[in-house]
């Protein structure tokens, strides 16, 4: 059975389309971020009940968006709504209660 070549070409237009929309949510979510995070270091519980206003979700979707968003000890460059880029990292601080903190620097 020869598979009809135009669903083809209609299933790979419907999962680039998948992959712009999450491009576009990821951005959104890490223009939130900045915009909710004051410049130096936070810890995530922190930034979890800022971004409470805008998202409106309940904490575990709010941490699971910023794991969406973020990438551990990698540094995320964001341009704000000021026109400024920022650095935002998320990285893991080795402790007794191993927590996590959110850096935000100008670039």
């Amino acid at each position: 059975m020869d598979s009809d070549p135009r669903i083809s070409e209609l299933v790979d237009e419907a999962k680039q389309r998948d992959v712009e929309n999450t491009r576009e949510q990821i951005k959104q979510l890490r223009l939130d971020i900045c915009e909710t995070l004051p410049e130096g270091t936070t810890e995530l519980p922190v930034l979890l009940s800022n971004l409470q206003i805008i998202w409106g979700k309940s904490s575990d979707t709010r941490r699971r968006y910023v794991a969406d968003a973020l990438v551990l000890d990698e540094q995320v460059r964001i341009l704000g709504a000021d026109d400024v880029e920022y650095g935002i990292t998320i990285v893991s601080r080795l402790s007794k209660n191993d927590k996590f903190n959110v850096i935000k620097e100008r670039l």
